[in-house]
């Protein structure tokens, strides 16, 4: 069964790997090559977003088809072509559970990093109102 990497997760990954690189270097905040980043990061979760909808909407069309076929009942064509459907189905499904649990682990890693940079931000208000 053939399995298609959806390629916003390599992008995810290499967004997040380069914003976490900067922060282990001390750069939280302020930067134009780290908002740069972030909102590349940004954008490329709301395509993750827009892509499970795709895949969502893949497996309901191929469901459909399957469904059709069997209303046909042509027995012949039948159990090749279903068993093909059913190799679609379980390609794209496991492609969107994929897809799925990177992009939920992006949305986690994006709210402690804003964690992060909102603490940063306090402390800084904090030392200069002392």
């Amino acid at each position: 069964m053939p399995i298609a990497k959806e390629k916003v997760i390599s992008t995810i990954d290499e967004l997040t790997e380069a914003i976490n690189f900067l922060a282990s270097h001390g750069v939280t905040e302020g930067g134009e090559q780290l908002v740069r980043l972030e909102q590349q990061l940004f954008e490329a979760v709301q395509e993750a977003k827009n892509r499970l909808k795709e895949l969502d909407q893949k497996i309901r069309a191929l469901n459909d088809s399957a469904k059709e076929l069997i209303v046909r009942n042509d027995d012949g064509v039948q159990d090749e072509s279903l068993e093909q459907i059913r190799n679609q189905i379980n390609s794209v499904k496991v492609s969107r559970d994929l897809l799925k649990e990177r992009y939920g682990c992006a949305i986690k890693e994006i709210k402690e990093y804003q964690g992060i940079t909102q603490v940063s931000c306090e402390r800084k208000v904090d030392i200069s109102t002392n």
